[in-house]
């Protein structure tokens, strides 16, 4: 980072493009799906992020990630940055693999404010732009203040075997465990697990699973091009008739109806991302 606090980009990565770091970077590294899928190696099973999705690396941890045998280009916007401080208790998100962590994906309306806080960020970065790094530092913490809402594991109080099998599920999106599995990980038999996952989060553990999966469905389908068949499968759905059953649960309508009226209420819409380094 030439000694800079950040270093932000974005712009399309191509299919089969592959980024490795053994040894990761010496800052955090984080990055927004805007568009698109990206890959990521180096955990249990391979992991999707998909729109809507975001990362965080931290520093001198394995990176190894891109569009392998992935059809579409994948598009991120992303900063490398050294944090304050106070950023610190906002940047522990549920992990998918040892200091690798994932968030959403965002509902809507927090979605299009981190989105808003990364182009305004990347903007603050411009050589014409005075005091622009003190700016860019300005619009990260809001990103972290967006997400920090968004992040199941921020409640003060969680019993820490609750916030234990949410990070074993958030791993887990493609692959669901059954509820002994879960119960298992965090050494608490099913009914117990139920019950405090319930009081604390105000559902079962894989009804809370079915709910970021679902999510990331609905995500799926307003920014890629899968089809249903293909989204369920992405989803570890083996039918993708129980799959739009589900679906029709969740959001009261089809998954076809739902990426048609998406559609429609966004004639045209392109996505706006400015050019810059890749992540």
């Amino acid at each position: 980072m030439r000694g800079l606090p950040i270093a932000a980009g974005a712009h399309p990565v191509a299919p089969g493009h592959e980024i490795h770091r053994p040894r990761g970077l010496g800052e955090w590294t984080l990055w927004l799906t805007v568009r698109g899928r990206c890959r990521i190696q180096g955990c249990a099973d391979d992991i999707i992020s998909s729109a809507g999705e975001l990362i965080l690396y931290q520093p001198r941890v394995l990176q190894l990630y891109g569009t392998r045998d992935l059809q579409d280009p994948w598009y991120p916007l992303w900063a490398v940055f050294a944090p304050l401080p106070h950023w610190l208790p906002r940047m522990s998100w549920p992990e998918i693999a040892k200091g690798v962590m994932r968030l959403g994906p965002l509902e809507e309306d927090a979605r299009v404010e981190v989105q808003s806080a990364f182009e305004e960020l990347l903007a603050a970065l411009q050589p014409s732009i005075h005091d622009g790094e003190a700016w860019a530092m300005h619009h990260l913490e809001r990103i972290l203040l967006h997400c920090d809402a968004a992040n199941p594991l921020r409640r003060s109080g969680m019993d820490p075997r609750v916030r234990e099998a949410v990070q074993y599920l958030a791993a887990r999106i493609q692959s669901p465990p059954s509820l002994g599995a879960v119960a298992a990980a965090v050494h608490l038999s099913p009914p117990h697990l139920c019950r405090l996952f319930k009081e604390q989060l105000g559902t079962p553990p894989l009804a809370y699973l079915e709910q970021l999966r679902l999510g990331k469905g609905a995500e799926l389908l307003k920014y890629s091009s899968l089809s249903v068949k293909e989204v369920a499968g992405e989803l570890g759905y083996h039918s993708s008739f129980y799959f739009s059953a589900r679906f029709r649960h969740r959001f009261g309508k089809s998954p076809q109806q739902f990426r048609h009226d998406f559609l429609e209420k966004s004639p045209g819409k392109t996505t706006r991302i400015r050019q810059g380094n890749s992540g």
